[in-house]
């Protein structure tokens, strides 16, 4: 072979395998330049341009990131040191501090190793206290995405956030945010509280309960489905771990309304009937929850008592076709 076939070769085998170590070294060098690497007196100004390209490095960067290994490699390169003076820095575009959130949800997503030095270094401060001092939506919710990321799955993580100001957080944003926000918020709820053991639940639903009550108001007044029924859904579950007594002690009166609403949403012009029939099918499944379980609170309580039926807590009609009938 000639050497200039061997070095056409060599090329090849280049492109066709690439270095991901130094391809992560470059991309922190280029992010380097364009961000870190500033004089403090310049007070730099970026133009839109600036912006996009760092945005495409990192988005290249999450391509890397994304495989567990290159992750744990990252973190030991102090790549995540880059993404920090990043994403801190209020001068750098929103665009590309938003992109260096989403590539630290990346990194930390079901990554073990990750994870723990994230909370070690104090990442839940840092991710909450820009949900909280920043205005700009796109920024917030990724660092929303980066904060799930930390702490779902991480036994020590969730507990950390449920323990220390992390439920009056998501309260904060569930009161004054954009849609997408309200969704990966309940998304993060669920995470922390729909899908636990029994003991888990009832814990968390303790240290969460002004949150659990914003639920409930969301079921009344929410016109996003896909909110409303994870809320449901949410509610469903709790109840199912014996809290059916507190729900209906702080939230009865409001499910009732709540209900209401969802009758009138129905019959409603322009109503999705298959959409409501669902639903009303997941307000029934917590009907049953909040009856059986009070029941059962009820037997447990009154043993000699073989007549009683429990309270009759939110009696639900069994689901008509409302959305075909005329309204009242």
């Amino acid at each position: 072979m000639s050497e200039e076939d061997k070095k056409w070769l060599a090329e090849c085998m280049e492109t066709m395998v690439r270095d991901d170590s130094k391809y992560m070294t470059d991309i922190m060098k280029k992010l380097g330049d364009l961000f870190i690497n500033t004089s403090p007196d310049s007070n730099p100004e970026y133009d839109e341009s600036i912006d996009e390209e760092g945005e495409a490095l990192l988005e290249e960067l999450q391509d890397v990131v994304c495989q567990i290994d290159m992750a744990i490699n990252f973190l030991k390169m102090k790549g995540l040191d880059c993404l920090t003076e990043i994403l801190q820095n209020r001068s750098v575009p929103t665009r590309t501090r938003a992109a260096a959130a989403g590539t630290m949800a990346t990194l930390a997503q079901n990554n073990l190793p990750v994870q723990e030095a994230m909370l070690k270094a104090g990442y839940l401060v840092l991710f909450s206290n820009i949900l909280q001092e920043s205005e700009a939506d796109s920024l917030k919710v990724k660092c929303l995405g980066a904060l799930s990321s930390l702490i779902r799955s991480h036994p020590e993580a969730e507990d950390t956030f449920c323990n220390t100001g992390g439920p009056e957080l998501l309260r904060i944003l569930l009161t004054d945010s954009s849609l997408r926000m309200k969704r990966k918020v309940v998304f993060l709820i669920q995470a922390l509280i729909g899908f636990q053991f029994a003991d888990v639940i009832q814990q968390r639903a303790t240290q969460m309960w002004s949150v659990i009550e914003f639920l409930v108001h969301f079921l009344e007044f929410e016109e996003d489905l896909e909110i409303r029924e994870n809320s449901l859904q949410i509610l469903t579950n709790i109840c199912e771990q014996g809290l059916s007594q507190q729900l209906d002690a702080t939230s009865g009166e409001q499910l009732q309304r709540a209900y209401t609403a969802v009758q009138e949403r129905a019959v409603a012009e322009g109503g999705d009937a298959e959409a409501a029939k669902n639903e009303i099918n997941m307000w029934q499944d917590l009907n049953l929850k909040l009856k059986v379980e009070a029941s059962n609170s009820e037997e447990v309580s009154n043993p000699q008592n073989d007549n009683t039926e429990g309270p009759a807590i939110l009696l639900i009609e069994p689901y008509k076709d409302i959305a075909a009938s005329p309204p009242p």
